[in-house]
């Protein structure tokens, strides 16, 4: 089961961070996966016993446009999930390391600065014109 949600999370996942607060100091990691077949996206929630479920409406007046659904977790739940398929994770190994890494930076309370440059290298791979990413890595 872990090997299989790992694969989905590589082909069709997100781990990131979210930064609140004052000056944007209080970080938060978050592991997202959309589909649009809710019977995945659902297994995903009763393997782990956490996160939510959402719904984006496909397409108004697009044919063959359907409606996406996604599992969130964020915080303590998004670390243990990741703590989990982390052996398995091919395409996305190096974001749940960072995620890992900023996890232990905010529990430990390390500097904003190393908290900062945590969640920039982490959020880089996620854009389309991620620096990490062409680089195939640090």
């Amino acid at each position: 089961e872990l090997a299989w949600a790992a694969g989905f999370v590589d082909g069709e996942g997100c781990i990131t961070t979210i930064e609140r607060g004052p000056a944007r100091s209080i970080h938060m990691i978050q592991l997202s996966v959309s589909n649009t077949h809710k019977p995945v996206i659902e297994r995903f929630q009763q393997l782990f016993k956490c996160g939510s479920i959402s719904m984006r409406q496909g397409a108004k007046g697009k044919p063959g446009w359907l409606d996406c659904y996604s599992w969130t977790v964020r915080a303590k739940g998004a670390g243990k999930v990741i703590e989990a398929i982390e052996p398995f994770l091919v395409v996305k190994a190096r974001q749940a390391e960072l995620a890992l890494k900023l996890r232990e930076a905010v529990s430990t309370r390390a500097s904003n600065e190393m908290k900062q440059e945590l969640a920039l290298k982490l959020r880089s791979y996620n854009g389309r014109r991620s620096v990490y990413a062409r680089r195939g890595g640090e």
